[in-house]
């Protein structure tokens, strides 16, 4: 399920025609945003403000793809984005925040780590698939094409927000539901940082 233009598609396909404001006519600064509620449905954002249902019923597991070119970090808060004054970069943020930058880990704006896992970030190609879970011990781990890089971070605490920072893109995004991982996403700050509450 995704939004092109004022279209809502699911599988490539339309299933509204005229939904919200016509995306194609962002600007730079517009934010946009995605976020499957509680009650499973979805619905997308432009500056903070609600575009209205675009879907119901969705699973409570899903992907985000993000078809991109440019840089991308990925991670997750512990910063509630409904009181969070979003900064340029979630790796700004000096409390709540493991990053993956690269092949490096960022704690709170800190370099953790400078090598993690099989793949750097930044040689993403179309079409690859980056997943982030907090399983049950409280460890943290990035999968890339659904393989599993390792531990991340531990002690991580169990609420969470996900976060995907983009930079220099052009960006499409789509939702993909999987059975494993993930629960919401939403896409916020000018279209350069996603969240997955």
């Amino acid at each position: 399920m995704g939004s092109i233009g004022s279209s809502v598609l699911h599988n490539g396909r339309p299933v509204l025609q005229s939904y919200g404001i016509d995306l194609d006519n962002l600007e730079e600064g517009d934010r946009v945003g995605v976020m499957r509620t509680r009650e499973g449905d979805l619905v997308f954002y432009v500056n903070s403000c609600s575009q209205g249902v675009a879907a119901s019923n969705i699973p409570g597991n899903l992907y985000v793809v993000l078809d991109l070119y440019g840089s991308i970090e990925v991670g997750v808060t512990t910063h509630d984005p409904s009181t969070l004054s979003l900064p340029a970069t979630m790796t700004n943020l000096r409390s709540g925040t493991i990053m993956i930058s690269g092949y490096g880990i960022l704690t709170n704006g800190r370099c953790i780590r400078h090598e993690y896992g099989q793949m750097n970030l930044d040689e993403l190609k179309e079409g690859d698939i980056i997943g982030i879970i907090r399983k049950s011990n409280a460890e943290l781990h990035y999968y890339i094409n659904d393989v599993d890089q390792g531990v991340a971070s531990k002690k991580v605490p169990a609420r969470v927000w996900g976060v995907v920072d983009l930079y220099e893109a052009e960006l499409e995004e789509s939702l993909l539901f999987h059975t494993t991982c993930g629960l919401h996403a939403a896409v916020v700050n000018g279209g350069k940082t996603a969240h997955r509450p």
